[in-house]
């Protein structure tokens, strides 16, 4: 986007964007991160004893749930600010 945009006054919302990805990135590898690591202790407990397997295992899950339905439409918004910046032909 930043090679066809040589408009001066489109370089700062360019580098913006940049600056949102970059952080969108940051905060999935984050979330991802937090679901695999749970996901292997989930795993090794029922492992180690089936039997131990409760509810409280999945206590954190409805933090993640929370973490991963507050980042979308975070992630729709952005698509949908790009999206708005390439039509206007800045």
């Amino acid at each position: 986007m930043a090679s066809k945009n040589t408009n001066i006054d489109a370089m700062p919302r360019v580098e913006q964007f940049q600056n949102m990805f970059i952080r969108q990135n940051e905060v999935g590898d984050k979330l991802l991160n937090e679901i695999n690591v749970h996901e292997d202790t989930l795993a090794h407990a029922a492992k180690n004893n089936p039997s131990s397997i409760h509810r409280n295992f999945f206590d954190n899950q409805n933090k993640m749930e929370s973490g991963v339905y507050s980042f979308l439409p975070i992630c729709c918004d952005f698509k949908n600010q790009i999206m708005i910046f390439r039509l206007s032909g800045c």
